[in-house]
């Protein structure tokens, strides 16, 4: 166990020694302590904690609850920044704030000046009002030293109850049955995690909590907790008595905005902030779970990063503003992956609700989509694809038709071929949503040296709340690294060009004129105006159409070994390349009328998608995986289409040739 920390002093600060004062030393606390020293470097901070802990991260409590980490990783990346500039007061809480004179008082009632003050005060648990809830082994799981208690409490108790259905209620649930602890939850609404699921998603949460022995009772309320001085047992509305040795009240919670009201800063449910996080007092600013913006609060920790982003950026003489956060919640405990994210309440019409369901296999799927774009999702049970998904709902991305159609049938947005790799998504997409950290963030602390898991985790803070991101920063780790370019990508390159370029010149370039005198014993023109010699072009032509087309083979007859599959590839180029210097022989730049001039627009277009699609061959290593591969597809499939044509537009023109 880590002991209690003693409190560090420091001297104390009159106003011309004034700094930014941060209150509240929960991860929010300190991420927006690292966020404003990034930026300066040297600007005075103090930072007040009123526990007697060093700060830690409250999303891991359930984990450790359970057993299923140490407590070692609680403090993991929530170190202060390494700066002289930054005093800490842990165990130490502020008791008064002064928006007079720009100061506040701590519990020792010494007084500290700020230029500006920054309230992350966090939330506290909402006690309902029932008969018994100061009975002993009665809690409320909201902070390290309710966990410490849980822990000690773990190996007593044989039967448990939880009053409150919610994540946090569930993660609880699950967490006291390590010791074998018989858990029964108690929700007062008609489902479990009334907020983020819908009736059939909280159906197949409940039939998986059934299966590991949760018992769960909804549409019921807790009338009394008996017990002399210890808990007995609970007494809910309809009169029934179950015999419990443990509550832990999961009945939501509340921001703390006591300190905020009694210094005349405004509150409602939270203390109430404008776009740029600041209160109705001049340079006081809130962050987290305390805060209200346009008339809400966020229980979860991801949009507390924001505002602390925000915030900093603001005090850095940045214009930035905070227009509210898209909340994904992840229940991280049980072994059933359970996701919600963006608008999936009851209020959505089920005209915009595309649904999917796996009874077997205890899978269900939801998506909302309004006016053609992501807004919402709902899951339960493994997917592979919801960290795309979550960050399609962040962006609102547009979902096409068939997209929608593949969803309901087959449960996935994206065909197998359409899986895209982390390292293709865009470089604003969001990875770990509990921070905010964007691939393009991880990407370049990769390219800066952070090669492993480890390291990018602990440059980037990526990873360090729920976890949940860490497979998809582990294979964006594995894909980032630069891949090699094709072989001999310079001379295929080279070739596709001037590829290219020929053809460009043949439908720019004028038909060459024919010969104003006829008295030289051979002329230039007599390539296309002497029936041998069109003849001879045109099945020159013809071969080397026949042969490119042969070389293709290569790729799709395995049996045939002969020579690398570079090689063959690098003639096929040439030879497309070649055809365009035969078809001058042939025509003079004529592109004809009717059908051949179909049959040179076709043959031409043929040519110049090749051309194209060795150019991307060539970059390919220089361009995102999955762009490559669709233009890579398009190409192959425009190759179909302009090629389709081609035989019986051939077969026309040496008939006319010959017939007339």
């Amino acid at each position: 166990m880590v002991a209690a920390l003693e409190r560090q002093t420091a001297p104390l600060k009159n106003p011309h020694e004034s700094s930014v004062i941060i209150v509240g030393a929960g991860p929010v606390g300190i991420y927006c302590a690292h966020q404003l020293a990034e930026k300066q470097p040297e600007t005075p901070m103090t930072i007040f904690g009123g526990e007697c802990w060093q700060p830690y991260n409250r999303v891991k409590l359930t984990d450790f609850l359970s057993g299923s980490t140490k407590e070692s990783s609680l403090y993991k990346n929530l170190e202060l920044p390494n700066t002289p500039y930054i005093v800490s007061h842990w165990n130490n809480p502020i008791v008064e704030i002064d928006t007079e004179n720009r100061c506040v008082v701590d519990s020792y009632d010494e007084v500290h000046y700020y230029s500006e003050l920054v309230l992350a005060l966090g939330s506290k648990p909402r006690v309902p009002s029932i008969d018994g809830v100061d009975l002993q082994n009665v809690f409320t799981f909201r902070d390290m030293q309710e966990a410490q208690a849980l822990i000690g409490r773990q190996v007593s108790s044989r039967r448990t109850v939880v009053i409150g259905g919610g994540l946090l209620g569930i993660e609880a649930a699950h967490a006291m049955q390590r010791f074998n602890t018989e858990v029964i939850c108690i929700e007062h609404s008609s489902r479990l995690m009334f907020n983020q699921l819908d009736d059939h998603a909280t159906a197949f949460v409940e039939r998986y909590l059934a299966s590991i022995d949760i018992e769960v009772h909804t549409s019921q309320r807790v009338k009394k907790i008996h017990g002399t001085t210890k808990v007995e047992s609970i007494e809910l509305a309809d009169g029934e008595i179950i015999e419990c040795d443990t509550v832990i009240l999961s009945t939501g919670i509340q921001p703390n905005i006591e300190l905020a009201r009694n210094a005349g800063i405004h509150v409602g449910n939270g203390i109430k902030v404008d776009d740029h996080l600041l209160t109705n007092k001049p340079h006081v600013y809130a962050i987290g779970e305390c805060a209200e913006h346009r008339e809400k609060t966020y229980g979860i920790v991801a949009p507390g990063y924001e505002q602390a982003s925000v915030l900093a950026n603001r005090l850095d003489g940045i214009d930035a503003r905070y227009v509210g956060s898209t909340s994904a919640t992840n229940l991280k405990v049980l072994d059933y992956p359970v996701f919600s994210m963006g608008e999936n309440g009851d209020y959505v019409s089920s005209s915009y609700e595309y649904i999917y369901r796996d009874i077997k296999n205890n899978v269900y799927r939801k998506l909302v989509i309004f006016n053609g774009r992501l807004i919402g999702a709902i899951s339960t049970g493994p997917w592979k694809a919801k960290n795309r998904i979550q960050e399609a709902v962040a962006k609102q991305r547009h979902i096409w038709p068939w997209q929608r159609k593949h969803f309901v049938l087959h449960g996935e947005l994206w065909k197998d071929k359409e899986e895209q790799s982390i390292a293709e998504w865009p470089a604003n997409a969001t990875v770990c949503n509990c921070m905010g950290i964007t691939r393009g963030t991880l990407s370049n602390s990769i390219k800066a040296g952070n090669v492993t898991t480890e390291s990018l985790c602990k440059a980037t803070g990526a990873s360090s709340v729920c976890g949940s991101c860490q497979p998809l920063i582990h294979e964006l780790t594995q894909s980032d690294a630069p891949r090699p370019a094709v072989r001999m990508s310079f001379l295929i390159s080279a070739l596709a060009i001037a590829s290219i370029i020929a053809s460009f010149l043949l439908f720019v370039l004028p038909a060459m004129p024919y010969a104003g005198s006829v008295q030289s014993s051979w002329q230039l023109d007599d390539l296309w105006r002497i029936s041998l010699n069109k003849q001879i072009t045109g099945y020159v032509l013809l071969a080397l159409s026949v042969l490119i087309a042969l070389l293709s083979f290569r790729k799709r007859i395995k049996r045939f070994s002969f020579g690398s599959f570079a090689s063959w590839r690098l003639a096929h180029i040439a030879i497309g390349t070649l055809i365009f210097a035969v078809i001058f022989l042939h025509t003079g730049f004529r592109l004809g009328s009717g059908l051949n001039l179909v049959l040179m627009l076709t043959f031409s277009g043929l040519l110049l998608v090749g051309a194209v699609a060795s150019v991307i061959l060539s970059k390919e290593h220089l361009i995102p995986t999955m762009l490559a591969s669709k233009l890579r597809r398009t190409s192959v499939w425009t190759h179909i289409l302009l090629f389709w044509p081609i035989p019986t537009l051939l077969g026309f023109h040496i008939f006319k040739s010959y017939y007339f």
